[in-house]
């Protein structure tokens, strides 16, 4: 996976502290497949999250490509910029996506869920996705979240379209 920076465009226009961001005027959706899921789903400040290890470096890569060519085109230190990736020093882990669970304003989860085999699983929900899960995801980089006012912070907002377990 391979990103021109160049080609990003970011859309200001929508809402005062959240922008749309578009790679040749497309929305930017990418698979992870077979990555763990190791805490299950979390809520904080009222998000469901949704942390993926992966083992992928060329997607790691593609993210942070993203994050630099924010950093350039608002000149913001490393520090301003609130990245989707952990980073991990150990050797017996993997780098970390954070995601968001897509939800309507209600803060009902809307992620499409679906399970292999469906027959034994079709009545399970997403808020019962255990810890150490294997899962494939499709995620999209719906946009960018701008608290320079408030918290000197930008960050993208990375979300969860749909999980195949």
């Amino acid at each position: 996976m391979n990103i021109n920076p160049e080609l990003l465009t970011i859309d200001e226009s929508d809402k005062k502290n959240y922008y749309k961001i578009y790679y040749e005027d497309e929305i930017i959706n990418f698979w992870i497949n077979k990555s763990l899921c190791p805490f299950g789903i979390e809520n904080e400040y009222n998000k469901y999250i949704l942390k993926i290890e992966c083992t992928n470096q060329n997607i790691i890569n593609y993210i942070l490509t993203i994050e630099d060519a924010i950093k350039k085109r608002y000149n913001l230190a490393d520090s301003q910029m609130k990245s989707c990736i952990r980073r991990t020093t150990n050797v017996k882990y993997n780098d970390i996506i954070i995601c968001r669970l897509r939800t309507d304003r209600y803060n009902k989860v809307n992620t499409v869920l679906k399970y292999r085999p469906e027959t034994t699983n079709y009545l399970k929900t997403i808020y019962e996705l255990e810890k150490n899960t294997s899962l494939n995801c499709l995620l999209e980089i719906s946009g960018v979240w701008d608290l320079r006012e408030q918290f000197n912070k930008m960050g993208l907002v990375i979300t969860v379209k749909n999980i195949i377990m």
